[in-house]
């Protein structure tokens, strides 16, 4: 396989779900679950790098499933290591914390974080440095090239840069569709109808 645009650089997935069993049902959280394991899975075949949060794991009082995606994209992370290029760049993923972070870590996680931050593959640094040079969006920095997967109103954005960006989606919104696109430097906007 030809080396990928994106090898090397750096990925954010970021984006919840609404808590909201009517705005998101359970099904529609299940499927945006999967794309986002499904893009972590070919992200890695790619040997990009993760910026990931460690940090508690919020759950829907409804059906109990993650508002956010992080856990899942460690898990997906550390399940797929094996397609991860051997030519490809450390670390794997940068860990970002706030200083609280370590106790905040649910006990199902804490083998699989011993594993990962005592390895190699990842940096861990602190979130205070990752300031957004795009109004309005917090956690992102120049070299992230972030991809949006909802938010607490349901709404989208679509996210474009370097290479391919391979898709942005989100639960319980009536007009967000996956979106892909392949233009350099990053934007922001609504999906179109």
């Amino acid at each position: 396989m030809a080396k990928s645009p994106l090898f090397g650089r750096r990925i954010h997935i970021a984006g919840s779900v609404p808590d909201d069993a009517v705005v998101a049902p359970t099904s529609e959280v299940q499927q945006a679950q999967d794309l986002v394991a499904g893009l972590v899975k070919e992200l890695v075949r790619r040997g990009v790098t993760f910026v990931v949060p460690v940090d508690a794991e919020k759950l829907r009082a409804a059906d109990g499933q993650p508002i956010c995606f992080d856990w899942l994209v460690w898990k997906t992370i550390q399940a797929n290591l094996i397609h991860r290029p051997s030519n490809a760049p450390n670390p794997l993923a940068v860990a970002v914390q706030h200083h609280k972070n370590e106790e905040q870590i649910p006990k199902e996680f804490e083998g699989l974080w011993d594993d990962l931050r005592n390895s190699d593959l990842v940096q861990i640094e602190s979130a205070a440095q990752y300031v957004c040079p795009i109004p309005g969006v917090s956690g992102h920095n120049a070299d992230n090239l972030p991809i949006l997967l909802g938010s607490q109103m349901g709404a989208c954005a679509r996210a474009a840069g370097y290479g391919r960006v391979m898709a942005a989606a989100c639960a319980g919104a009536d007009d967000c569709r996956p979106q892909v696109r392949a233009t350099r430097g990053a934007s922001w906007s609504k999906p179109e109808h």
